[in-house]
């Protein structure tokens, strides 16, 4: 018998971009993500490369995303 997963991170197609003086700045790109119950992840690029921008609106979705979407189990921030 199958064992059922349970998804509790779902990122899906993730986008983010700031502007400043006129210039687009992507920090996030169509960034996907999916974190099952027992498993662990990590986030690991060289500065600037939108980590903390990804983990900013996964955790609290105070950021807004320009696009893509997050869920927590079957809730979505």
């Amino acid at each position: 018998m199958k064992e059922r997963t349970c998804r509790i991170l779902s990122v899906q197609e993730l986008e983010k971009t700031y502007t400043s003086k006129g210039n687009r700045h992507p920090v996030l790109k169509k960034v996907g993500l999916t974190v099952a119950q027992g498993e662990f992840a990590a986030v690991i690029g060289p500065s600037g490369s939108g980590k903390n921008d990804a983990a900013e609106h996964i955790t609290s979705g105070l950021l807004p995303a320009d696009g893509g979407s997050v869920h927590i189990g079957e809730t979505n921030i």
